[in-house]
């Protein structure tokens, strides 16, 4: 790729050090806490934003409360969050109508952002 106005080829110390903070800022390199390192702990994160309201077959309600385990660096609701909760909605909702003894998976997720849901104290 040419370098551009927009994309110097060389990267400056300021502009080095701004992405070094901000890298910092949204935890890049932080240790993962022990609680967290298990296997499917993303799963608790996704469950307990989420709130049952109805089931029908082929139909899912739910209640979405966004929480500050699942905000971005920014203060909204982060992108993976909401298609892990897509993901695993839709996987409910497919169970109304597939038995059990079935394997489902999601084999196709698509998500436009508009803007981020944002955290309400």
């Amino acid at each position: 790729m040419a370098a551009t106005k927009e994309t110097p080829e060389e990267i400056t110390p300021e502009i080095r050090e701004e992405i070094a903070q901000f890298v910092k800022r949204v935890g890049v390199g932080q240790k993962m806490k022990a609680e967290h390192n298990v296997k499917d702990s993303f799963s608790n994160l996704v469950g307990g934003v989420l709130k049952l309201i109805s089931i029908k077959r082929g139909r899912i309600s739910c209640l979405l409360h966004v929480k500050p385990p699942i905000l971005n660096g920014y203060g909204g609701m982060h992108g993976g969050a909401v298609g892990a909760v897509a993901e695993r909605v839709a996987i409910a909702c497919a169970r109304t109508v597939v038995g059990k003894d079935k394997d489902l998976f999601l084999g196709e997720l698509s998500l436009s952002y508009l803007s981020a849901a944002p955290h309400k104290k």
